[in-house]
């Protein structure tokens, strides 16, 4: 589910823990002005945690003998 909130990151905090406490699972959240809150254990924007995600998802693909390239072009053309 799609949830909108006002820019900035204390907003999508907000409205993540609510969600949350709602019993429903944040999976990510972004701003245009460039941020990330992957998941649900930093609500905030977070670059190392983004960077761990990442780290964790070009290893998963790595393994399947793809690029991180090709499997965004994958999912591009799915």
């Amino acid at each position: 589910m799609l949830q909108e909130t006002l820019t900035g990151f204390k907003w999508m905090g907000n409205r993540s823990d609510t969600v949350m406490q709602a019993g429903k699972t944040v999976l990510f959240a972004f701003e245009e002005a460039i941020g990330f809150m992957c998941g649900s254990t930093v609500l905030d924007k977070d670059g190392v945690s983004a960077a761990a995600v990442t780290s964790e998802m070009a290893t998963y693909v790595y393994g399947q003998g793809k690029t991180l390239k090709t499997q965004l072009e994958e999912i591009y053309n799915t």
